[in-house]
């Protein structure tokens, strides 16, 4: 007895691999067969009669005669059964079982061609896996830690140098010559922030040399985008000092608050040591509105991931915003006339 079978259509990635060519339909059709016939005693055929009857054959023929990589499949199977013998139609498992026929011949084919172009190299496992970081592979410290570092100290020493040069004249009663001439108030602060600004500059230069030359940390991305970022940072920097000197009026208060100001949100809320998106709260809020949060990811990408300005230009938008809110919230608390 003859019994055909429906044709089924599959797609197989046939012709992938080493050879990049085409596979001929009388393997499809052999090693499909195979697969089928061994599989006969548990899926699509089952025998009744005894062991010595007749077993079944199954000839599978595919079309077209070659495949390429995504071309659909039209697989025709006939079955002849001896006498006695059933054909369970659709088998066990249905498409999924085909599917796991078709994907395991496309695997032993591709081994098979494999072998054909590099031998016994193909399958004997000489080759190791290793987990690589795209950014700092050798997962050194200094790489990760000295670029973080920078805009630390670009933030802390301009702004309490910003914060001194106006508690210092309230503490030594100079302040009075601001008060009695025509010196407007925003006048008076840029002129305190300029020097700063220079010289917080000249700092920054000298860590980026530090940071390259003596820590050996490799800077592979804008040095342009890097000074343009560190600028408008000491400026936002030195306009966050002259907001706090507006609440203070002793040096020593003005040393001690200012580091603790800046330092604090700096190390926990920036994204030093936590990612800024892991952060909830108030917390939160802090890392996204603090400038450190964004030349730190400024100073990252241009030391270890090689990027440009367009890739962070993202970043720039909050330190232009944070220059004249600070600028100005700095001109509205200082006080023109003495208590």
């Amino acid at each position: 007895m003859a019994a055909r079978g429906g044709a089924r259509r599959g797609r197989t990635a046939a012709g992938a691999g080493a050879a990049g060519g085409r596979t001929a339909r009388a393997a499809v059709a052999a090693a499909l067969a195979a697969a089928l016939l061994a599989a006969a005693a548990t899926g699509p055929v089952r025998a009744a009669p005894p062991r010595q009857a007749p077993s079944p054959t199954l000839a599978v023929e595919a079309a077209p005669a070659t495949a390429t990589v995504g071309e659909p499949i039209e697989l025709r199977f006939t079955a002849t059964l001896p006498p006695g013998w059933t054909l369970v139609w659709p088998p066990l498992g249905g498409a999924e079982m085909f599917d796991e026929y078709v994907q395991a011949m496309h695997a032993n084919w591709l081994t098979q061609k494999a072998r054909e172009l590099y031998g016994s190299a193909a399958t004997s496992g000489s080759f190791q896996i290793q987990l690589r970081y795209r950014y700092n592979p050798n997962v050194k410290s200094l790489v990760a830690m000295v670029p973080a570092v920078i805009p630390l100290l670009l933030l802390m020493i301009p702004t309490m140098l910003a914060v001194l040069s106006v508690v210092r004249e309230k503490e030594l009663g100079s302040i009075i010559n601001f008060y009695t001439t025509p010196v407007t108030r925003l006048e008076f602060l840029i002129g305190k922030q300029i020097p700063y600004v220079v010289l917080a500059m000249l700092n920054f230069l000298l860590l980026v040399i530090f940071a390259i030359f003596i820590f050996h940390v490799p800077f592979t991305g804008s040095f342009m985008t890097l000074t343009g970022a560190a600028f408008l940072y000491v400026v936002a920097a030195t306009g966050m000092g002259l907001v706090i000197s507006a609440f203070i009026t002793s040096q020593i208060a003005a040393i001690f608050g200012t580091a603790l100001l800046t330092m604090i949100p700096a190390m926990q809320y920036s994204g030093l040591i936590d990612p800024v998106s892991s952060l909830q709260g108030v917390g939160a809020f802090i890392g996204k509105i603090y400038p450190t949060t964004y030349f730190v990811t400024i100073a990252r990408g241009t030391f270890s991931k090689g990027l440009e300005f367009s890739d962070l230009a993202g970043s720039f938008v909050p330190l232009f915003i944070a220059i004249p809110v600070l600028l100005g919230l700095g001109v509205v608390l200082l006080k023109k006339q003495a208590n």
